[in-house]
């Protein structure tokens, strides 16, 4: 290979690390940006607490009325490969199905908001119901509608949670001498 072969060579493989460099730059500061915007909540790196879940979810079913709620969340598992590679956090993903009834569905769409805005980290809604319990007669449902009376919905929601968790990485001592 000639000298200015190589060199042309070389020159080519700058310019692509230059090109890589620009683009993983231009990736961060978008990424500084969006962090900057972000509630403080989305932010949270605790990870997935269960006694923080269920107090939750307690005082949420207080607020709006909600009985019988009953939530199971599945063990999570640290997502790993591609953009879940970081040195710093790890993000965790769990499967959580929530039973619950209502006495209205506004109550369980303020319910279902209020919980999920309460979880740190990003909640993706798979499916969502709201069933009436029985069927209501005619007049049972004017006298719902008119605030008159009240009925009861079913709501089941099934999410997928991604949270974050600092990672710990072990402090190194830098007193230590190798002989």
């Amino acid at each position: 290979v000639s000298q200015s072969r190589y060199i042309s060579l070389e020159t080519s493989q700058l310019q692509l690390q230059a090109e890589e460099l620009q683009s993983k730059t231009l990736d961060i500061k978008k990424y500084l940006a969006i962090w900057g915007n972000l509630d403080e909540k989305k932010k949270s790196t605790s990870g997935i607490k269960m006694d923080e879940i269920n107090s939750s979810l307690s005082s949420n079913a207080i607020k709006n009325n909600i009985s019988s709620p009953v939530i199971k969340v599945t063990v999570p598992e640290t997502l790993s490969g591609g953009v879940f590679d970081s040195s710093t956090i790890t993000t965790s993903y769990a499967t959580v199905d929530l039973d619950f009834k209502a006495l209205d569905d506004r109550r369980a769409l303020s319910f279902i908001n209020d919980f999920t805005n309460s979880l740190p980290g990003y909640v993706v809604i798979k499916n969502f119901e709201i069933k009436k319990d029985k069927n209501y007669s005619d007049e049972e449902l004017v006298a719902i509608s008119t605030g008159k009376g009240s009925g009861i919905v079913d709501g089941k929601i099934t999410f997928s949670w991604y949270a974050f968790k600092d990672k710990k990485t072990p402090l190194k001592d830098s007193n230590k001498t190798t002989k």
